[in-house]
């Protein structure tokens, strides 16, 4: 993997948003040249890069890294606007641990349920009730 990529794997406190968006911006104008680049024509590029440092703030290096690795792997003849890129990042979020609850029953149990499956289960051994 290239220079960008392998230092976006590993999230390093020490590497600022900025630092991140530069490297990838320098890694989206190696993939698509002149498109990338033309894309920015006339706009202030500091302005523009904040931006997307804004936007991509909170999103994983990881996910990044790997939007990157889906571009190329799709063979993505466009680069992609702000919000394709996020949208892509995005499917490669960390989903957190599921969490199952349960519901209150919708019903309240019949006041003698707890009696009669005691005087099922006597019956089932023989006992009496």
């Amino acid at each position: 993997m290239n220079e960008l990529t392998s230092g976006l794997s590993t999230a390093r406190p020490s590497v600022s948003p900025d630092s991140l968006v530069d490297r990838l911006f320098q890694k989206l104008a190696m993939m698509y040249g002149k498109a990338w680049l033309d894309q920015w024509s006339g706009m202030p590029m500091d302005e523009v890069k904040g931006e997307w440092s804004r936007t991509l703030t909170g999103i994983e290096p990881d996910a990044i890294r790997l939007a990157l690795d889906s571009m190329l792997t799709a063979g993505k003849p466009f680069p992609p606007t702000l919000p394709e890129f996020v949208a892509l990042c995005r499917q490669f979020r960390k989903s957190g641990a599921a969490r199952l609850y349960l519901t209150a029953p919708r019903t309240d149990a019949p006041a003698d349920v707890f009696k009669n499956l005691r005087a099922a289960m006597l019956k089932g051994r023989g006992d009496a009730a």
